[in-house]
């Protein structure tokens, strides 16, 4: 598979929101972000984002 922009489901950690809290319930508990990922056909090359981007979310405590 080609370096491309993918969509990857990513788990939603605690220590994401609130480490010292654990009176919460996560939801939803992973969210589909794009990432760059796949091969490149030398070993000199590495397929990497050009651009990134902070991504916010809302989430039910």
């Amino acid at each position: 598979a080609r370096c491309k922009v993918r969509t990857e489901v990513v788990e939603v950690t605690r220590a994401m929101l609130d480490s010292s809290n654990a009176n919460f319930l996560l939801w939803p508990p992973c969210v589909e972000v794009q990432r760059c990922s796949g091969c490149c056909n030398t070993k000199s090359l590495q397929c990497v984002p050009l651009v990134t981007h902070m991504r916010y979310l809302q989430v039910k405590k």
